[in-house]
């Protein structure tokens, strides 16, 4: 149906897609924990978030159910909802599992990686950059993700995917711990990730596995500063 005087022949205009209240509360607290605004252990009270994000109490409860499904939240019938507690063994754990996993694909990575996918890892790097020039401990962490897990698309499996995502939530917020302390020690995190990049683009095997093996492993050191880097903040009874 067109309006009268309207061109019938001009394109439509859809309606915008509008996402949904609880993705929105569940981006902005992930955000937070993320960033260390709630420190692993602290309890998120639902009428406190409700009235931060200007939303019912609705959404930001299904909010929280979608976080404890990825792992940053944990709940209990007498305290409700909090942010996980990280546990250093599994941290480690995780990371090993990562290299493992990263390293896995690199041949096939390095054979068959498409020019989309290379651009794909550039636009990473920059808000790497970006993030980390900023100061945004989360967006840091997101892109850092990002790329690894383009990385993990272009040379793993189905399998390594699936073992990749189920990793995911607990290595975002490991990321959101270490790489603040890497940048403070004056480490390029961004320049480490080109180094990867670079290896890839050249095709050669060896390179990036050997790349990888080296810009993870600086991550392993930085765990032993972790606590006491970790924001901490008085959780409320």
């Amino acid at each position: 149906m067109t309006r009268p005087g309207s061109d019938p022949d001009a394109p439509r205009v859809g309606a915008a897609a509008r996402r949904p209240l609880y993705e929105i509360a569940a981006d902005a607290i992930r955000s937070a924990i993320v960033s260390g605004l709630f420190a692993p252990g602290q309890r998120l009270y639902e009428p406190d978030l409700a009235r931060e994000l200007g939303l019912s109490r609705g959404p930001v409860r299904e909010a929280l159910r979608k976080l404890e499904q990825e792992g940053i939240v944990t709940s209990s019938p007498h305290l409700g909802a909090m942010v996980v507690r990280l546990d250093d063994r599994e941290v480690r754990d995780a990371l090993a599992i990562r290299e493992f996993l990263e390293t896995l694909g690199c041949a096939r990575a390095a054979a068959v990686a498409t020019d989309e996918e290379l651009a794909e890892l550039d636009r990473c790097v920059e808000r790497i950059a970006a993030a980390s020039a900023a100061g945004d401990v989360a967006e840091l962490a997101e892109a850092d993700l990002a790329f690894h897990s383009v990385l993990i698309a272009v040379g793993g499996s189905g399998l390594a995917q699936r073992v990749w995502r189920s990793l995911a939530s607990l290595l975002r917020i490991s990321l959101a711990v270490t790489n603040p302390i890497f940048v403070r020690q004056d480490g390029d995190i961004a320049e480490n990730h080109r180094l990867v990049l670079t290896a890839l683009r050249s095709r050669d095997a060896l390179a990036l596995e050997q790349s990888l093996r080296a810009h993870l492993g600086n991550v392993r050191p930085l765990l032993d500063d972790a606590p006491d880097a970790m924001p901490r903040q008085k959780v409320e009874s």
